[in-house]
């Protein structure tokens, strides 16, 4: 058996921490070949590559354009981003060749293209403008360093609440996503597709919100996405460990239909909806050396939600949303303040066109703790730490309490119970056999 199985952006890793995650290793060792023969393909259609791009740019005979070596081709969780440097007038550029990656979108790949190009553009290619420079960098690269000096964090603090503004600014009729048309103007026609819900989706979890359903009722939205997570749980082979584990997400997803009430606010129920960033992260977030925001990407994640969904970025200390407590719970509300404090200055200079304060409802949602609500619903897989973490009373579920909650998930629960225990058992079997 060999020691370790490689990944895709996570070091390699062993059985017994494999046997140990709650995501299906098994596809996620799938992508690590789907990934190579990619690489692959594109590099062996390099000369195809430089002349789309020489044919897009209109550059002549003279003119110099290059596929860079693989070796610093950048990729995401979606898209391989094909480096290629022209070369026109003397003065040398690096454009981004970007194509999805079809083995991170299975059954996506058209309605993620259609936020980004227009229907009749088939070819699944986007050339783009390359964010980077010494001036320039992605947050990622330098928030750990300097993250404690006050001016750049305000710095990136006031441009962050800036853009939420400008997103928030004009109000939707509906919850969902743009969609391009074919004489290239945007609509908001798409269903609700979010960062989560695309890699949730790509695991193998059911779509409950079809592409054109949009919302204009909070409770209907809500509602669709637990349903979500109930498909989730029934069709990912390694959803739980154990019996306890099992009746505990079940009690946590009934709990949560019964106290999402409380988390929707009844004057907006039915709008106005806002657009936010559902994957803004400091790798999609571009900064020059005192913090000040230059670039965003990956706007096509950009959602039309409810207001009660706004919130301050959780990865500011730091910490994985399911590690702010305790300490670092505190470290993280002292940051908030500090942010919320910037947007509410910068939404006074505003001119929004309606009636909602984002500061004010953000504020409402912290302080009712209907922030973590809401991250239950948006959450690839921290949904029961966050509601026992912080929407539950210290030491109300226990496991007697999640074994009779679970009974009222269908009309035989010990069933679906024997099945998931039995899904793990075959799942754990075929994933030692591929460290065989």
């Amino acid at each position: 058996m060999p020691d370790t199985l490689p990944l895709l952006g996570r070091p390699p890793i062993t059985y017994s921490s494999a046997v140990r995650k709650n995501y299906n290793l098994l596809r996620e060792l799938d992508h690590v070949p789907a990934n190579k023969k990619q690489y692959s393909d594109l590099w062996s259609q390099r000369a195809s590559i430089e002349a789309v791009v020489r044919r897009h740019l209109q550059l002549q005979n003279e003119d110099a354009c290059m596929v860079l070596d693989p070796r610093e081709w950048i990729q995401g969780a979606f898209n391989v981003c094909v480096l290629v440097q022209v070369s026109l007038g003397g003065s040398t550029t690096k454009l981004i060749f970007r194509c999805p990656k079809p083995h991170k979108l299975a059954g996506l790949m058209d309605e993620k293209l259609s936020s980004e190009v227009v229907p009749d553009i088939s070819t699944p290619y986007m050339l783009l403008e390359h964010i980077g420079s010494d001036k320039v960098q992605m947050l990622s690269n330098t928030l750990d360093t300097h993250m404690a000096d006050p001016n750049r964090r305000q710095n990136l603090f006031r441009g962050l609440a800036r853009i939420m503004l400008s997103l928030a600014r004009i109000p939707q009729a509906h919850i969902g996503s743009f969609r391009f048309r074919n004489d290239g103007t945007v609509a908001l026609t798409n269903r609700y597709l979010s960062c989560s819900l695309a890699i949730l989706e790509n695991d193998g979890a059911p779509r409950s919100i079809q592409r054109d359903g949009l919302y204009c009722c909070t409770d209907s939205f809500v509602s669709d996405l637990l349903t979500f997570h109930h498909g989730r749980l029934l069709t990912q082979e390694n959803a739980v460990f154990s019996e306890n584990d099992c009746r505990g997400q079940m009690a946590v997803m009934l709990l949560l239909r019964a106290i999402s009430h409380r988390y929707i606010k009844q004057e907006h129920r039915s709008g106005p909806y806002l657009l936010n960033l559902t994957d803004i992260n400091p790798s999609n977030i571009f900064v020059d050396h005192e913090w000040n925001v230059r670039g965003l990407i990956d706007l096509e994640w950009i959602c039309a939600a409810p207001a009660e969904m706004l919130h301050v970025p959780h990865w500011l200390t730091g910490c994985s949303i399911d590690e702010i407590h305790g300490k670092e719970y505190d470290k993280y509300d002292q940051v908030r303040q500090e942010f919320m404090s910037i947007v509410a200055k910068e939404e006074h200079g505003a001119t929004m066109e309606h009636a909602i304060s984002v500061s004010d409802i953000m504020g409402e949602m912290w302080n009712s703790k209907g922030v973590w609500f809401w991250h239950c619903l948006t959450s690839v897989d921290a949904m029961t730490f966050l509601l026992e973490d912080h929407l539950c009373p210290t030491g109300c579920l226990s496991s007697e309490v999640e074994h009779a909650v679970s009974e009222f998930w269908c009309d035989d629960a010990g069933t679906v119970v024997r099945k998931k225990l039995a899904d793990k058992a075959k799942y754990d079997e075929v994933l030692r056999c591929r460290f065989a």
